[in-house]
């Protein structure tokens, strides 16, 4: 394998903060590399280097390089990571690294566009309109279909962990595979701090996945925003149609072709204080 680790950084060097949109590219330790060295996560030409935590593509090697590679989006890299080509996962590499010991379950992370991106500690109000959006749906969808929370599903390119999927039941179909796009009957992100982050690399990895349906509430804004119609693996993938509910509205809520009913905005938003009395 080609591979080179260059300046070990500190546990407060790795500490660095968040980018703007609540969530950040993971920084990899000397440790965590050499685990998937050992593990062989990468195949054994793989031209890669750890640089700063980073996985440099080593561009006197190449190209072709034929593996997966790209720039990180600044909206999960923020301003300090150079602009370079850089190492991506795909799915069974990201599994593998699960399985080694390399990323550890209680660092939060997921897999998104090939990205290993830290999920940023949720707050108090994210929680509550979490439980909030559980109890509107849970009363309406009935036992057929089932609420998976902050649970993960798998894409093609990516493994996330969307704050709610609601997929059919019973309870242990999905307890040998994570559910795919085609057993997903809705999904739900639940943002306030992370709302630049679930309209890009979120989105665009489900709409290049042919999500059916995509809600995005968005707390800051007091509106939940509808997402339909993708346009799946394009090179800009998107949904094609979007609505905006906000509070005074209802949003029908349809989980494939089944139609449970309007769902008032208002039930799904945190209790706003400016409303009291």
């Amino acid at each position: 394998m080609m591979m080179s680790v260059v300046s070990p950084f500190t546990v407060r060097e790795r500490l660095q903060p968040q980018s703007p949109a609540g969530v950040r590219l993971h920084r990899f330790t000397v440790d965590e590399y050499q685990r998937m060295a050992a593990y062989g996560v990468f195949q054994e030409n793989d031209p890669v280097e750890l640089l700063s935590g980073y996985l440099f593509i080593k561009l006197e090697k190449g190209p072709p390089y034929e593996v997966p590679l790209g720039i990180p989006p600044e909206v999960i890299a923020g301003i300090d990571v150079p602009q370079f080509p850089q190492r991506r996962f795909t799915v069974k590499e990201y599994q593998s690294l699960m399985k080694s010991g390399a990323l550890h379950p209680a660092l939060n992370t997921e897999l998104v566009e090939g990205w290993v991106v830290e999920k940023m500690v949720r707050d108090a109000v994210h929680d509550a309109t979490l439980q909030v959006v559980i109890d509107a749906l849970q009363e309406r969808i009935g036992k057929e279909w089932k609420l998976r929370i902050q649970s993960a599903t798998q894409m093609d390119d990516g493994q996330p962990e969307p704050d709610l999927a609601v997929v059919p039941g019973p309870s242990r179909r999905f307890q040998d595979m994570h559910p795919r796009p085609i057993d997903i009957g809705l999904l739900v992100e639940i943002s306030n701090a992370t709302v630049s982050y679930d309209r890009g690399p979120k989105m665009r990895d489900y709409a290049r996945n042919n999500v059916t349906r995509y809600w995005l509430v968005n707390i800051n804004e007091r509106q939940v925003e509808e997402y339909t119609d993708p346009t799946g693996p394009t090179d800009c993938p998107e949904f094609k149609t979007r609505r905006i509910y906000r509070e005074g509205d209802s949003i029908t809520l349809t989980v494939r072709n089944q139609t449970f009913g309007l769902v008032p905005v208002s039930e799904l938003m945190p209790w706003n204080p400016s409303q009291a009395g």
